[in-house]
C-alpha cells in the first residue's frame, strides 16, 4: 500500500488538477490509496476482469474521499471504449466479481477436498450449466425470468435453495487442502492419473505430481475452453478488422430461428444504453424497424435529459397512420431525454412535394439535428419479396421490381443501395422523405440485422462505409467473412 500511495502522489504531479486518476487492485481499499494525494477527490479504483483485453467488466469503487463526479467520469470514460462497468455503492475486500468467484470457488474446493465430485466434473458442471447462461443473463435476473417475477421464484424455490445453502461445506486452505486439490487438478489437466505418469516415466507418484504442478505453472500444459461466447468475440474482430468497423458485436445464432431477433435486440439494447448512460451532451439518431423496436422494447427506464434523441424516419404510414415499427415513440416511453419525431411518411409524391415538407421549420430543425448526430442505431432492409417497404405498403410490386432491376440489394430508413453500398438515383430517392443516412465519417452509424435474406444488405453496407457498426449474429459474421475472403 505504501508503494501504491508514492505511485499516485507521483501521478498527481503530472496531470491537471481536474484528472480523475483511477488504480487497479484486487484487494487494496481506495481510502487507504488515497491518503497522501493533493486531490483524493479524483482517485478511483478502476479493476478490469483478466484477461482484459477480451472480458468486458470493469470495477469502479470510489473510497471515503472521492467525488461522486469522479466516479460519473470513469465510468463514461470505460464505456467509451466498450467496456461495461460497475460502480459499487461502498468498499468491501475483493470488490464484486471476485468476491462472487471466491464464494463458488470455496464450494467447489471443498466439493473436491470431500470427494464429491472430480475437479474435471466441477469444473464441467459450471462450464457446460450456469457459465453460459450467466452470461447471457445474470443470476438475478435469470431467477426474474423463471417466475412470475422474484417474489414468486423465492417462494417456489427458496426452501430448495435454503437447504442448499444450510448444507454449504466449509475451506480452509489447510495443507491437507491443498494437497488434494493441487493432486486432483493435475489430474484433469493431463488427463491421466499421477500412477499412470509415474508408471510411464520410472519415477515415484510423488514427482510425478511435482513434474505435472510444473509443466502447469509453466505453460506446457493449457487448458482451453471452447465456448460459443469466445467464437463470437473472435468473429467481432474479424468484422471490425475486416471491414473497418468501429464497433462491431456478434451474438449466438439460434439455430431454430432465421427470423428471431432475441439477441442482436439484447446486444443492440445494451450498445444504445451504454451511448445513453454517458455524462457529456450527444445527439442519439435512430430509425426504424422490427429489430430495432426489439432493441428499444429491452431497455430499462434511463433518466438522460442531457441527451437528444431524433427519428430518422417519418413516423407517417402510407395510409396516414402511424407507422407501427417507428420506435420513437416507444423510446420516449423508457428514456428520459428530449425526442424528436419526423412527422413525414417514408415517401411522397414528388421531390417539390419533399421540398416543400423539409422547408418547414420544424421539419428543417429536425432534418439538421439529425445530422448532427453522434452516433446513429438504424436496421437494413431486404429488397426480395420479403422487404419490409414492400409489406408495408410503402411501395407496389411493380416498384419493387424496379429496384431490384436496378440494383437493389438494401435499404436503410427507405434509402435503397445497390452491392457496392452506393445509394440509388432516380425518382425514388428524389421521393424520399426520411433524413439522410449521417455520414460515417464523422458519426458512429451501427447497423442491427442478421440472417440469409438480408446478407446482400449488410454486406454492402459495411463495404460501402452507409454503416460503420454492426450488431449480427454467427452465422451473418461467417457468411460475412467468407463472401468478403
Amino acid at each position: 500500500i505504501a508503494v501504491k500511495r508514492r505511485l499516485l502522489a507521483e501521478i498527481e504531479s503530472h496531470v491537471s488538477d481536474r484528472t480523475v486518476i483511477a488504480s487497479s487492485s484486487s484487494a487494496l481499499i481506495v481510502s487507504e490509496m488515497q491518503t497522501e494525494c493533493r486531490f483524493p477527490g479524483r482517485i478511483v479504483l478502476g479493476h478490469p476482469f483478466n484477461p482484459a483485453h477480451i472480458m468486458p467488466l470493469v470495477e469502479i469503487v470510489g473510497g471515503k474521499a472521492t467525488d461522486p463526479q469522479a466516479l460519473a467520469t470513469a465510468r463514461a470514460v470505460y464505456e467509451a471504449i466498450g467496456k461495461k462497468p460497475v460502480i459499487l455503492n461502498r468498499e468491501i475486500t475483493g470488490h464484486l466479481a471476485l468476491r462472487l468467484m471466491g464464494a463458488m470457488w470455496r464450494e467447489a474446493i471443498a466439493l473436491v477436498r470431500d470427494g464429491v465430485a472430480s475437479v474435471e466434473d466441477v469444473d464441467r458442471a459450471f462450464m457446460y450449466g450456469p457459465g453460459p447462461k450467466w452470461a447471457l443473463q445474470g443470476s438475478f435476473i435469470s431467477n426474474q425470468l423463471n417466475a412470475a417475477g422474484m417474489e414468486d421464484f423465492l417462494r417456489k424455490y427458496g426452501p430448495t435453495y435454503q437447504a442448499i445453502w444450510d448444507t454449504l461445506l466449509d475451506a480452509r486452505l489447510d495443507a491437507p487442502t491443498i494437497h488434494a486439490v493441487t493432486a486432483s487438478t493435475a489430474e484433469a489437466v493431463a488427463g491421466r492419473t499421477q500412477d499412470e505418469i509415474a508408471a510411464a516415466m520410472g519415477i515415484s507418484r510423488q514427482a510425478a505430481q511435482r513434474l505435472v504442478s510444473l509443466a502447469m505453472s509453466s505453460g506446457l500444459i493449457r487448458v482451453t475452453v471452447e465456448h460459443p461466447i469466445a467464437r463470437c468475440l473472435d468473429l467481432a474482430a474479424a468484422l471490425a478488422d475486416r471491414f473497418g468497423l468501429r464497433r462491431a458485436e456478434v451474438v449466438p445464432t439460434d439455430p431454430g430461428s432465421d427470423g428471431g431477433v432475441v439477441g442482436i435486440a439484447e446486444a443492440g439494447a445494451g450498445e444504445i444504453e451504454r451511448w445513453l448512460r454517458q455524462a457529456d451532451p450527444l445527439v442519439l439518431a435512430i430509425g426504424t424497424g422490427r429489430t430495432l423496436k426489439a432493441a428499444v422494447d429491452h431497455l430499462p427506464p434511463l433518466s438522460c435529459p442531457q441527451h437528444r434523441v431524433v427519428s430518422l424516419t417519418g413516423s407517417v404510414g402510407p395510409d396516414g397512420s402511424a407507422a407501427y415499427y417507428n420506435v420513437i415513440f416507444s423510446m420516449a416511453e423508457t428514456v428520459e431525454a428530449r425526442h424528436f419525431p419526423l412527422p413525414l411518411p417514408v415517401y411522397v409524391s414528388s421531390s417539390e412535394e419533399r421540398a416543400l415538407m423539409h422547408a418547414q421549420p420544424m421539419i428543417a430543425a429536425t432534418l439538421a439535428l439529425a445530422r448532427a448526430a453522434d452516433v446513429v442505431f438504424v436496421g437494413i432492409g431486404e429488397m426480395d419479396e420479403t422487404a419490409p417497404l414492400f409489406l408495408d405498403g410503402f411501395i407496389s410490386r411493380n416498384e419493387l421490381g424496379d429496384l431490384r432491376a436496378g440494383g437493389a440489394v438494401g435499404e436503410i430508413c427507405g434509402w435503397v443501395f445497390d452491392a457496392e453500398g452506393r445509394f440509388l438515383q432516380g425518382a425514388r430517392r428524389e421521393r424520399t422523405a426520411s433524413a439522410p443516412i449521417p455520414s460515417s465519417d464523422r458519426a458512429v452509424v451501427v447497423a442491427l440485422a442478421k440472417g440469409r435474406k438480408k446478407l446482400p444488405g449488410i454486406r454492402a453496407a459495411v463495404r460501402g462505409g452507409i454503416v460503420n457498426g454492426l450488431i449480427t449474429d454467427e452465422a451473418t459474421a461467417e457468411a460475412l467473412l467468407a463472401a468478403s475472403a
